[in-house]
């Protein structure tokens, strides 16, 4: 988590590539941008209700052509493109509790 600077957000957001978010309130959510190979969004869910939609932007994730959705407290997932249209994902670590 120290590598990142986070933008703390409480409400849905368009992300711009190579960022990365805290989301800190109830269940809304960030929207990708489209990213090119080799770019990223960093999400980490600081929220103790509701959930994190991550919306796909028209692009596959994990190989799924729908949202993502974050439903565990604390995590930080990389969304990361692979090739135009096909973005994967990591969990990356936990937020301090």
């Amino acid at each position: 988590a120290a590598f990142y600077s986070y933008t703390n957000t409480a409400v849905a957001v368009n992300a711009t590539a190579n960022s990365s978010y805290r989301a800190t309130t109830a269940a809304f959510t960030i929207t990708l941008p489209t990213l090119g190979v080799g770019q990223w969004v960093v999400v980490a869910r600081d929220q103790t209700a509701g959930t994190t939609t991550i919306g796909r932007n028209s692009q596959t994730i994990d190989a799924v052509a729908a949202n993502f959705t974050i439903d565990t407290n604390k995590v930080i997932v990389l969304f990361y493109c692979t090739a135009m249209g096909t973005v994967v994902t990591r969990w990356i670590g936990n937020l301090p509790t």
